[in-house]
């Protein structure tokens, strides 16, 4: 009876496992005590000499990764917390944003922690460092991506960091050159009425699908300041 109850609990989906880890019981941060793998150290050695300063320059620079790196998933976790519990409460739509707002935080940057603490959540223990030091562009990739599951597993599996890495950077280029050939083919008049009555528009819209739109809202809303 046992092994039934465990074979029904290995077989349950990652979206239900997350939503089950997230906004109930807060899980302890889990990273490696030796963080300092992830970092490149040896720039050090080119802006001093002495060898007794090169090392407290390091030891010193291994102490503010370690607190950067726990701080980034406490504040995914915050972000998390927050964002579920409006949700589950049927907060009205902006009161989210507008608690960023009261905090100093843009809707992107929140969505950013949260996507990669959805993603430490979801990976093995032994795989939560590299997942807390892994670059934004690459957390971004696999957030968004439909086969955010096969990252997962290939991740969980003992693949170097290295490896993990050139394939994510192989799906990003495709992905550019996919938008790069959607662009040229239409016109930007057929959206000007976009923004429209934008919140009566979405209220009935689930979740995953608002977080979507914000999410490419904000990166249009980030190219167009640029010129």
């Amino acid at each position: 009876m046992k092994d039934k109850i465990k074979n029904r609990l290995n077989k349950t989906d990652v979206t239900k496992r997350l939503k089950e880890m997230v906004g109930t019981t807060d899980p302890p941060i889990v990273l490696d005590e030796n963080l300092d793998k992830y970092m490149n150290l040896d720039v050090i050695n080119t802006i001093a000499e002495e060898e007794e300063l090169v090392n407290f320059l390091k030891d010193r620079s291994i102490e503010l990764f370690k607190i950067q790196t726990k701080n980034i998933i406490e504040l995914g976790r915050i972000f998390s917390e927050v964002y579920n519990k409006l949700a589950k409460s049927g907060s009205k739509e902006g009161v989210y944003s507008k608690w960023l707002e009261c905090n100093g935080v843009s809707v992107r940057t929140a969505l950013r922690y949260r996507n990669r603490y959805e993603i430490y959540l979801l990976v093995d223990n032994s795989k939560k460092s590299l997942i807390a030091t892994l670059p934004v562009k690459y957390i971004e990739i696999i957030s968004s991506s439909e086969y955010k599951d096969k990252y997962i597993e290939s991740i969980n599996k003992d693949m170097e960091i290295k490896e993990i890495i050139n394939n994510l950077q192989c799906n990003d280029v495709i992905e550019v050159k996919e938008e790069i050939d959607f662009v040229a083919q239409y016109n930007f008049k057929n959206y000007e009425n976009l923004l429209t009555n934008i919140n009566e528009r979405t209220e009935k819209l689930k979740e995953k699908e608002k977080i979507e739109i914000i999410k490419y809202l904000e990166k249009i809303n980030n190219i167009l300041n640029k010129n």
